[in-house]
């Protein structure tokens, strides 16, 4: 399917497949932004992400 002179499919593959990663880092993001606005557990995504790791006075969630 890929044209062997231009190789326009192969772009379009590239260019598809890099819009699949923002996408799903974007997804990714606004879930974890909104589950923080629904239950306030912002102390193990900060500490998931590194930022804070100090401020894990509040865990009392049961999770681990």
């Amino acid at each position: 399917m890929v044209d062997p002179v231009t190789g326009k499919t192969t772009l379009l593959f590239n260019r598809i497949v890099m819009l699949g990663c923002f996408v799903t880092l974007g997804v990714l993001g606004v879930s974890i932004f909104v589950m923080n606005r629904r239950n306030p557990a912002h102390v193990r995504v900060s500490d998931i992400l590194g930022s804070r790791p100090h401020h894990s006075d509040q865990g009392g969630d049961g999770a681990a």
